[in-house]
């Protein structure tokens, strides 16, 4: 008789594929999970590398202006007289010489994602077109100058004036009027300042009353033309806004210009609550006017930046109406040694601007506190830009380069490359029109 107990193979089969079936289980639910949602941390800010740089612009030209598409994908740079569309994920442009047709860009951006240009052609008429196709979406006449319109934020509406006595709401796709508001008798428009609140219900604007440097802030209802409220004068004293910005939740209105004190003209900035109609909080200082290029709230509301030639100014809204005192004011030396452009990330963490040396100021908007200075640039910085997803910024210098840095050390879709001979697309013709 067999007494031989040792098991057969057999036997371990049904066990070793229950392992394995466990085993793959695992690996499957590890692999699967998500990852947790990537987020700028200050604490890895000192990550920030450079991760692509190409040359823009031509020679007297630099760029001035940029815009990242929503995607962080394609890239618009204009010098004013040239405009470059950039395909980032393989280095391609597009170009639009403006000179030979005697125009002038003065904005680029992204609409509904789609690559939008704005321009003067000869015949002084301000244009909008799409790059990518170089169709024209709308022409307006004897829109020449920067005083006579402003766009909204997404880049769907045009507020504009011809006569200075009646302001236009236009969509500059479609070329539909959506009003179109008469100003009160004893005001005109030197400049509109015109401003959409987030929601875009609500239209701010600066009228002057007679023929002095006098201005009084007034609220549209953006849908019907009405008159909301006019908040009053704008510093009771000689001097003109340059700039305003609604916060967020649409409850304050920020006002950013100069006003004229003992024969010259000085920086002033004002805080209003528009359901009072109060000001909140005043600011004066600075030896210079200053021509305010950006006013802009975190997403939160909780700070403010401002920005403009060649200074920069960061509050602590509820500071700032307590003391007034900034949390960073950044103030150049002459005219050479100037703070350069400046801008938020997405979620308000972050400022970052442009140092006198052609340098990138990281700061924390919290505190104020100076994080870090990103290197490379040779030249004044021109502009900046956050992808929309914070984890880009793109800067533009006059040194004639444009650079994307990676921010907070993540890594991103673009290659670590740079070229200086990108491929390059067919020029788009800019042909003068004639009025029709």
């Amino acid at each position: 008789m067999n007494t031989d107990t040792t098991p057969n193979r057999s036997e371990f089969i049904p066990i070793l594929i229950l392992l394995l079936s466990f085993a793959l289980l695992l690996f499957v639910l590890l692999v699967s999970s998500p990852s947790p949602t990537p987020r700028i941390t200050i604490r890895n800010v000192n990550q920030v590398r450079e991760i692509l740089r190409f040359d823009s612009g031509e020679k007297g030209y630099p760029p001035r202006q940029l815009a990242l598409s929503p995607d962080a994908k394609q890239l618009l740079v204009t010098t004013g007289y040239r405009n470059e569309f950039w395909q980032l994920s393989h280095q391609t442009e597009q170009i639009m010489d403006l000179k030979q047709s005697g125009g002038y860009s003065p904005a680029v951006f992204f609409r509904e994602g789609k690559a939008t240009t704005a321009f003067i052609d000869w015949r002084h008429n301000l244009n909008f077109q799409e790059m990518s196709s170089g169709t024209t979406l709308q022409r307006f006449d004897g829109l020449n100058g920067g005083a006579d319109w402003s766009l909204s934020s997404d880049g769907e509406w045009l507020a504009s004036t011809r006569d200075q006595l009646t302001l236009n709401l236009t969509n500059i796709e479609t070329g539909e009027q959506r009003l179109s508001i008469r100003l009160p008798d004893g005001y005109h428009f030197r400049r509109t300042n015109a401003t959409l609140s987030a929601d875009g219900k609500v239209l701010a604007t600066s009228l002057i009353h007679g023929e002095v440097l006098s201005f009084d802030l007034f609220l549209w209802d953006a849908m019907t033309g009405a008159l909301i409220k006019n908040l009053g004068n704008f510093s009771n004293e000689d001097g003109f806004p340059s700039g305003l910005a609604f916060s967020h939740d649409g409850t304050r209105l920020a006002v950013g210009g100069v006003i004229q004190r003992n024969q010259r003209l000085i920086s002033y900035f004002q805080l209003w609550d528009i359901p009072s109609g109060s000001v909140l909080a005043a600011w004066t200082g600075g030896t210079t006017s200053v021509t305010i290029d950006q006013i802009a709230f975190t997403s939160d509301d909780q700070h403010l930046m401002v920005e403009g030639s060649g200074q920069v100014w960061l509050w602590d809204v509820d500071e700032f109406i307590q003391t007034g005192t900034p949390l960073v004011y950044l103030k150049g030396n002459g005219s050479t040694q100037l703070y350069g452009a400046a801008a938020l990330n997405p979620d308000g963490r972050l400022m970052a601007n442009g140092t006198p040396n052609g340098g990138i100021a990281v700061y924390a908007v919290n505190s104020g506190q100076l994080l870090t200075t990103l290197k490379g640039h040779k030249g004044r910085i021109t502009d900046l830009a956050f992808s929309d997803d914070g984890r880009l910024l793109v800067s533009s210098s006059s040194d004639r380069t444009v650079r994307l840095w990676s921010v907070g050390g993540y890594n991103t879709y673009l290659p670590p490359i740079r070229t200086t001979s990108p491929n390059t697309l067919p020029t788009l013709a800019v042909t003068p029109t004639t009025p029709g």
